[in-house]
């Protein structure tokens, strides 16, 4: 049988009780080197630890990769080429332009 810990244990590990469930966020670093956080949560706080372990691990060896390799700047740029039809009826030529000449 597993030995139960109680919530201040779990507490010191970096776990918070939030409802139902634990969660905890982890700073981690992908491959290129920029900062990564991702959010574990579960009912059992063993598992959120054995998760955040192997995000660790993954993290160490570099096999974090950027999630969606996109940037900020990358999402305007495809959001603007989704909503180009509806901007030129909407936006002034110069206004397009403009925009366009940003990148």
């Amino acid at each position: 049988m597993a030995k139960i810990r109680s919530d201040a244990a779990y507490e010191k590990k970096g776990l918070r009780r939030r409802g139902g469930s634990w969660t905890t966020v982890l700073s981690l670093r992908d491959r290129n080197g920029r900062r990564v956080q991702k959010r574990l949560q579960d009912r059992d706080p063993e598992e959120v630890l054995r998760q955040a372990a192997e995000w660790k691990v993954k993290s160490d060896r570099g096999e974090l990769a950027n999630p969606g390799g996109l940037t900020v700047g990358d999402l305007v740029w495809e959001w603007l080429e989704y909503a180009s039809d509806r901007m030129h009826k909407e936006l002034a030529p110069r206004t397009l332009e403009g925009y366009e000449g940003q990148r």
